[in-house]
């Protein structure tokens, strides 16, 4: 975003170059001589309708200067259009750049939101299949009990439990991992790195 800003300013700035440039300008002067002559002086010598005052009679003399000045740019050999030309692409780049990074974000979000209901939907299905392997292990350790079944069932029978309850475990750990990776998209969790 700053960047951005960065080359709007850079861009009006171009803009103005080519505009006219005024001046203001306003000094004094001490010198000191044998006999000093001030600007008024040479003046009232020079022109003596205007009745300059008499020039003191010490050995410094003071002077004051006045003026303005207006500067136009006429030409620059397509320099300031050439400035203008590259802060106008410079600000067109920053902008892609916002655009990518929005986007970028944008992306992470839904991918961590699909991941999140995928993994969800995963926990639910594996929970069935931990009740049904439950109901499974009881069926095969009462036929078992009863004579009618072998040792091996059973132990098949406890073997899918186990898998199944460790497959539930494991989704559900993606699916936390899911939601921390949707809330540091969405800004929730600052990351740790400075």
């Amino acid at each position: 975003m700053e960047e951005s800003r960065a080359a709007d300013l850079l861009v009006k700035s171009a803009h103005r170059s080519l505009l006219p440039r005024f001046d203001f300008r306003a000094a004094t002067y001490d010198y000191g001589a044998n006999s000093p002559i001030a600007f008024g002086a040479v003046i009232g010598q020079i022109l003596p309708q205007l009745h300059v005052p008499a020039p003191s009679v010490s050995h410094w003399q003071a002077d004051w200067v006045v003026g303005g000045r207006v500067t136009f740019p006429l030409f620059d050999g397509g320099r300031r259009r050439g400035e203008i030309i590259a802060a106008e692409a410079q600000r067109r780049q920053a902008e892609s750049a916002v655009l990518r990074t929005r986007l970028a974000i944008s992306r992470e979000v839904r991918t961590s939101q699909a991941n999140l209901a995928s993994d969800q939907q995963r926990v639910m299905s594996l929970e069935a299949s931990v009740a049904q392997a439950q109901e499974a292990l009881r069926l095969e350790r009462l036929k078992y009990q009863a004579g009618r079944s072998e040792i091996n069932f059973v132990l098949d029978a406890e073997a899918a439990l186990l898998t199944n309850d460790s497959l539930l475990r494991e989704a559900r750990r993606a699916m936390q991992i899911d939601h921390l990776a949707l809330d540091l998209s969405l800004g929730g969790i600052q990351s740790a790195i400075p």
